[in-house]
């Protein structure tokens, strides 16, 4: 059986006529680049040892070597990579900040510490940069200073302790948790709902609540981190498919229904939106695919709550998909509603097994209830519940600044991943050492980026990634794409 891929205005979806030819030529230069990354980190190594300049990873700060093995014993191929590679571009990532995260976001200066040679780590300086954050999944403008939920939040510091202290199994679910939870069951259509503290932690210890040995986890093969954790962490099976292919996915249920494994049950997980690829999620059919074969559907809709959906209500409200048919609703409150935390939603019977037998329900302190304050006021506002069109406001700024930015970008002649309405935009660089340039070059120019490769991607394909907010001004985007232009140029970026 054949089915039609969820592919909008599929002139902006990267690749498509990308050649083979160049396809080839991108790869050798990539390895290339790496053999002389490895001959230059061996020459490095050798001539650091010779001068005896110590390595602070296993060395105290006298210099002296640690009596005790160090726990990353065994780590010297990680160490190699660490110093010569990652090393070389250490200065893009993990960049502090000195503001909230809101349009414009104000990224600490960073320079090595003295006397440590190829070793040397960075150190924040009093020093800052103003730049237009194109990095934060800051998708509604929530995540800073807002005029409509901030005011909740300090009331609630005022109201309440910093911390419930206590799992929300125990002591920790309070009033403004159970309006949480009522509230998101109201929003996404489902019976019932329960929040954990941390968005990771969703994931991660809710899938080992609701299948164990004897299940079949079917994965898509780009799904998050966390959800890879959860699916080893519950014992079940797990057969990755294609990513966004339904074929694949139709011949591992056809096996896994008619070859005789006797399965308790099957769960197919997916995202609504996949962060690294800015792709939409093929929802439709395979949920029609999935409920061919009696199969449970697992939607992550961690970057697509609140952010796509003529009202926020995420992919199957975009796509067009009855919300009865994804056994188990996830979501983050990281994104779109400047917050902490992540929510499952389902029937009744689901939710009260995640309430009993998920460690992040169980053991871990619940939600603090000024994170409660943030999201039930950010909620209301999305949602309408408040009696405003402030939510709609900002859902229909971030749909248009969206298509804006991503037409921008393939103007441009840049090969730009994903699909409208997307509000990740991840740009192909190829080279490794683009990677280090373009964050560089667009930190220079007052633009704040996130850049991505290996392990993170394949090594093969490093990106940088976009994220819009309805926060973001037209005359902004305008700029960056200057900007972006410009770098583009200098890199080779244009194809």
């Amino acid at each position: 059986m054949e089915y039609a891929e969820y592919r909008p205005d599929s002139k902006n979806v990267a690749l498509k006529n990308r050649s083979a030819y160049r396809l080839v030529g991108h790869t050798c230069a990539t390895y290339a680049q790496y053999v002389v990354y490895v001959a230059e980190g061996v020459a490095k190594n050798t001539f650091n040892a010779l001068r005896g300049i110590k390595d602070w990873r296993t060395d105290d700060e006298n210099g002296e070597k640690n009596d005790l093995t160090p726990l990353s014993a065994g780590k010297a191929k990680d160490f190699f990579y660490i110093g010569n590679m990652y090393g070389n571009i250490e200065d893009t990532f993990n960049r502090p900040i000195y503001s909230s995260p809101e349009d414009f976001i104000d990224v600490a200066i960073r320079a090595p510490e003295h006397n440590r040679g190829y070793f040397a780590r960075l150190q924040a300086t009093p020093e800052s940069r103003k730049c237009l954050n194109l990095g934060s999944y800051n998708y509604l403008g929530f995540g800073g200073v807002n005029e409509h939920c901030t005011p909740v939040v300090e009331k609630s510091l005022s109201e309440y302790p910093v911390t419930s202290g206590s799992p929300a199994a125990e002591l920790g679910r309070d009033k403004n948790l159970r309006e949480v939870e009522d509230l998101v069951a109201r929003f996404v259509g489902k019976e019932s709902a329960c929040v954990v503290g941390m968005g990771f932690a969703t994931n991660s210890t809710v899938i080992p609540a609701l299948c164990s040995k004897g299940d079949l986890i079917i994965s898509d093969a780009l799904n998050h981190a966390s959800i890879v954790e959860g699916a080893r962490l519950s014992g079940a099976k797990i057969r990755p498919f294609k990513h966004q292919c339904v074929g694949d996915l139709e011949l591992i249920l056809q096996d896994a229904v008619l070859g005789g494994y006797n399965y308790n049950k099957i769960v197919v997980i997916v995202e609504g939106i996949y962060s690294m690829e800015g792709e939409v999620c093929n929802l439709k059919p395979i949920v029609e695919v999935a409920k061919m074969y009696g199969a449970h559907v697992y939607l992550d809709e961690a970057h697509s709550i609140g952010a796509v959906g003529p009202t926020g209500r995420g992919v199957c409200e975009e796509l067009g998909v009855d919300t009865k048919d994804i056994t188990v609703m996830m979501g983050t409150f990281t994104k779109s509603f400047g917050a902490a935390g992540g929510y499952v939603a389902g029937d009744k019977e689901v939710v009260e097994a995640v309430k009993r037998f998920s460690l992040g329900y169980t053991e871990a302190v619940s939600m603090a209830p000024a994170v409660c304050a943030q999201v039930l006021s950010s909620l209301r506002l999305i949602s309408g519940e408040d009696g405003t069109d402030i939510g709609k406001k900002k859902l229909d700024a971030l749909r248009a600044n969206s298509e804006f930015f991503r037409d921008g970008l393939v103007a441009l002649g840049l090969e730009v991943l994903g699909h409208h309405p997307s509000p990740i935009m991840p740009v192909m660089l190829y080279q490794p050492y683009k990677i280090g340039d373009f964050s560089r070059l667009a930190f220079n120019r007052g633009l704040a980026v996130v850049v991505v490769g290996s392990p993170a991607t394949p090594i093969t394909l490093p990106r940088v990634r976009f994220c819009i907010s309805a926060a973001h001004k037209r005359a902004d985007l305008e700029n960056a794409l200057h900007v972006i232009s410009d770098i583009a140029d200098e890199l080779c970026l244009k194809f």
